[in-house]
């Protein structure tokens, strides 16, 4: 997941999900991608244990160092890293599918990760969503964002 200090503890609905966890009995875990490493095909991360204090305040969660483990030890990973989807991020889904093939449940599956990007997925569901423009060229966004600027912004 993202770094503890990127998040925003009161509405983030991965310290909800570790919320919810906990008070069911299980005990969390959490690494970056930063702490993420792989040694002879098996998947390792430097982790800590993790419970939530008060989602309200900025002492929100209490953590506790676990040293490095391979990511075997766990009954379930669940990745929770929130875009730019760049290299770190495929490193990371690429780590978790050997994760996978070791016998470690993973939620959200590392493919499933790669392919439904969440810039070009919903093209997939064109009946859902406004028009849309997934590009890079500038000139094409300027022109798109003048023809329906004022169809979906409205000046406050």
């Amino acid at each position: 997941m993202d770094p503890l200090h990127r998040l925003h503890a009161y509405k983030d609905s991965t310290v909800a999900m570790i919320e919810s966890a906990v008070s069911m009995g299980w005990s969390c875990s959490y690494f970056t991608p930063n702490d993420l490493y792989c040694r002879d095909g098996i998947p390792y991360a430097q982790m800590s244990g993790i419970s939530i204090r008060n989602r309200m305040r900025p002492d929100w969660a209490d953590t506790t160092p676990l040293g490095e483990h391979p990511l075997t030890v766990f009954d379930m990973i669940l990745m929770r890293k929130d875009p730019p989807f760049d290299l770190e991020y495929i490193y990371a889904t690429y780590a978790l599918e050997l994760a996978e093939r070791n016998g470690v449940f993973v939620a959200n599956k590392p493919q499933s990760l790669r392919d439904a990007n969440e810039k070009f997925f919903t093209l997939n569901f064109p009946h859902c969503c406004p028009t849309t423009l997934v590009s890079r060229d500038i000139r094409r966004l300027r022109a798109f964002w003048e023809t329906h600027k004022t169809g979906y912004f409205q000046a406050a």
